[in-house]
């Protein structure tokens, strides 16, 4: 089979009906690429267009434009191209040209493909055993050491197994030209510093080098697949309604709480970059310290510990939970804090159901939250103490404090709803009037 389209079916990178969008500069690769994706149209039907980035850096700019047109009026293709003053835009942003040129170009990729489309780059075998040493370079982990795949999500990259030199000769014995990017020639960019002086440095010392650093790529690739199976697996298990459980969490080795903290933030909020060593650092000594709080993290999120587990959540603001404290009538009742239901009954008591004497009430029911100087009795205790301190005893989160529902008369405390009701209106053997509370879950009128 064609190395090209076993490329495309042992990865699945293009199907029938697809939409295909090929970033094509004019260079070697991308004329190559452009070639094959346009053969591959025999054995599949599916669209095929084409996309050009004029980057405004050399005299040749535009002409490399026109090459690129009139390449696409021979074959038939669409053309759409865009261009943009990478130079100004770089030092406006003080970021390098090379930096500039990348997000401006694939920021018109993104743009100019349909949601449903892929995105095909021509990246080469070359290119990957450049990638991988310059990320050595940078000091990268496991991950970095992977360097590209030929499928990220919308992106695919059908030639990045295919050599340089068995590029260049595909397209001598086809006859088909391309434009050269002088640049590409000069070592003014840290990527072309790396092919032109490092590689060949290298090269003396291993003649098969490129070969090494892609291979170096496809062992780091095998690794990363275990480790992301394994902490999806654990992240899985770890992961219950209120958050991770922090014990079992701490259990792993801290490469592994690494990755599933990544998981955490990849799985609920999206966020695949932003965090750095020093963020996931931070995070596992906070978790790892004695006391409950919170710890302000980058992208608006803040990590919550509570007792038994750790969650992230978007930052919330430091007021305190706006509820205006409304009366309680006998019968159903719908309220912003749940739904509650009074009658005159006797029966037995849950967590959320209560019977209490009603004769012990003050005044009318009313629900709200808690208050500056609240004091509570509960069950069982003779006397009182701070409603704060109650909370803390029943390990309840301080961030869930503020929006606990309470049930009250005109004096003082009724029901802490769901953990305990007042002392002063339990029922004894003079009861006659029992009043039954309970919280419903089921009725939506």
């Amino acid at each position: 089979m064609d190395k090209f389209l076993k490329n495309v079916t042992d990865y699945k990178l293009i199907e029938n009906g697809d939409k295909v969008f090929a970033c094509v500069s004019g260079g070697a690769d991308s004329i190559f690429m452009l070639n094959k994706l346009y053969d591959l149209k025999k054995s599949l039907s599916y669209d095929l267009f084409v996309l050009h980035f004029n980057h405004k850096l050399r005299d040749e700019a535009d002409s490399d434009e026109a090459f690129v047109r009139d390449r696409c009026k021979e074959l038939g293709l669409e053309f759409y191209s865009s261009s943009a003053l990478v130079g100004y835009y770089a030092k406006e942003n003080k970021i390098s040209e090379e930096e500039a040129g990348r997000h401006l170009r694939y920021k018109f990729f993104y743009e100019m493909a349909a949601a449903d489309a892929k995105i095909a780059l021509a990246h080469n075998r070359d290119d990957q055993a450049e990638t991988v040493l310059q990320r050595i370079i940078r000091g990268s982990g496991l991950d970095g050491l992977v360097g590209m795949g030929f499928k990220k999500g919308r992106i695919i990259r059908p030639i990045l197994n295919f050599s340089r030199k068995e590029i260049e000769d595909y397209l001598s014995e086809n006859g088909l030209s391309y434009v050269i990017d002088k640049t590409n020639l000069l070592p003014i960019y840290g990527r072309n510093k790396i092919r032109l002086r490092v590689l060949p440095m290298l090269e003396d010392l291993n003649p098969q080098v490129k070969d090494a650093l892609v291979r170096l790529s496809e062992n780091a690739r095998e690794d990363v697949r275990f480790l992301d199976a394994y902490c999806l697996k654990r992240y899985e298990i770890l992961l219950d309604a209120e958050g991770l459980d922090t014990s079992e969490f701490l259990k792993e080795d801290p490469n592994i709480q690494r990755r599933i903290i990544k998981l955490y933030l990849s799985d609920i909020f999206k966020i695949k970059e932003g965090f750095y060593k020093i963020h996931y650092n931070l995070i596992l000594k906070f978790i790892k310290e004695d006391g409950l709080g919170s710890l302000d993290l980058p992208a608006g999120l803040e990590l919550v510990k509570s007792y038994k587990h750790f969650y992230f959540s978007k930052k919330k603001s430091e007021k305190n939970f706006d509820f205006e404290e409304i009366f309680l009538k006998n019968g159903f009742n719908k309220t912003d804090l749940g739904n509650f239901i009074i009658e005159e009954k006797n029966g037995t008591p849950s967590k959320e159901s209560i019977f209490i004497d009603k004769d012990k009430i003050s005044g009318d029911l009313r629900l709200r939250t808690r208050k500056i100087g609240d004091k509570f009795s509960p069950l069982g205790l003779c006397g009182s103490k701070k409603l704060k301190d109650f909370f803390i005893d029943k390990k309840i989160p301080r961030e869930a404090r503020n929006k606990w529902p309470l049930i009250c008369d005109e004096k003082k405390i009724v029901w802490v709803v769901g953990l305990s009701i007042s002392d002063r209106v339990k029922l004894d053997k003079k009861s006659k009037n029992i009043l039954n509370i309970r919280r419903d879950y089921e009725r939506k009128h």
